[in-house]
């Protein structure tokens, strides 16, 4: 009888257990049943230290068996890996140690990005362009499963600059209300969040000035939790006739699956700008050059500066 593999098994499994690991909250008993199947979702520190058998914020009794059970007859899948900073090359590494002392059962690591680069995982041990490393790219796919994702990648979404900055923040709340469109969604995603909220404000006053009645909403990371997840709906949430104006941080580069006919978004690290340009036009919803990308440009000063801009920081 053919043996079953990681992801068949999970799938057959008449219970898998859910286990979340993430800072502020209670640690759950996920490893005192190493016989079922189980989902973990959690953040890079509590699964790499686990990993790496010093389990942050966990018993140093357990320590062992979280260790064996993350390294023996598992699957990482790993999302939004530009972000991950040293924890990229410390899973790469790991993956490396797997092969080459053998686990239990297969082992295998899935890095997902938009902008990886097969170089990030290069360390010690690990060789991205080795037979082992397999890359999965929409061509390798048969052609009428990827005609769907053929009109997402020839997306029209033409990029120009914008005639104002941050610095001139009224003028450049007028050009977006301007650029905006009724029943679509603008983005608008600025460095920081004194930038956000300032440009915040000038939207809301231009708006009375122009008699606009287009929803404009206000994210950023410093919002508590409740207030960011209502500001996360009124985001995602189909606009109305008069359309959705959003200004943001860096927040909704990874992990919001929101589409903008037009965005403005400052100049910024390349895979920041990789992954904000995927939210315009996201699905091809938009034909004959309806929707754009406006960058907006950054003082002399600031583009030291914004090579080191990370999501959270700001």
């Amino acid at each position: 009888m053919r043996q079953l593999g990681w992801f068949e098994r999970l799938s057959l499994s008449k219970e898998v257990t859910l286990a979340v690991l993430m800072g502020g909250e209670d640690e759950e008993d996920w490893d005192l049943q190493p016989e079922g199947d189980a989902v973990i979702v959690g953040t890079q520190d509590m699964l790499l230290s686990r990993a790496l058998n010093r389990g942050y914020a966990s018993n140093r009794a357990r320590w062992p068996i979280q260790f064996g059970l993350l390294n023996n007859d598992c699957c990482w899948v790993l999302d939004e890996v530009q972000l991950m900073g040293p924890g990229l090359r410390t899973s790469a590494q790991l993956d490396a140690f797997r092969a080459m002392f053998g686990s239990h059962g297969p082992a295998w690591t899935l890095w997902m990005s938009a902008t990886l680069q097969p170089e990030w995982l290069a360390t010690a041990d690990f060789r991205p362009n080795s037979a082992e490393f397999i890359k999965l790219r929409d061509e390798d796919k048969d052609e009428d499963k990827a005609r769907p994702l053929a009109e997402v990648i020839k997306a029209s979404k033409p990029l120009r600059k914008a005639e104002n900055t941050c610095e001139g923040a009224p003028a450049l709340a007028r050009e977006i209300l301007q650029a905006h469109h009724p029943e679509s969604r603008t983005l608008v995603v600025v460095n920081t969040v004194r930038k956000a909220v300032e440009l915040y404000r000038c939207l809301e006053k231009a708006k009375k000035e122009a008699d606009a009645k287009a929803e404009i909403i206000l994210l950023h990371s410093r919002f508590r939790p409740p207030d960011r997840q209502t500001k996360t709906d009124a985001l995602l949430a189909k606009p109305g006739p008069y359309g959705t104006i959003v200004v943001s941080t860096q927040v909704v580069e990874a992990g919001v699956d929101v589409s903008a006919m037009a965005m403005f978004t400052e100049l910024a690290p390349w895979s920041s700008l990789v992954q904000r340009f995927g939210r315009c036009n996201r699905r091809g919803e938009y034909k004959n050059g309806e929707a754009a990308v406006f960058w907006i440009d950054i003082e002399k000063g600031e583009r030291k500066r914004s090579s080191t801009l990370r999501a959270e920081r700001h």
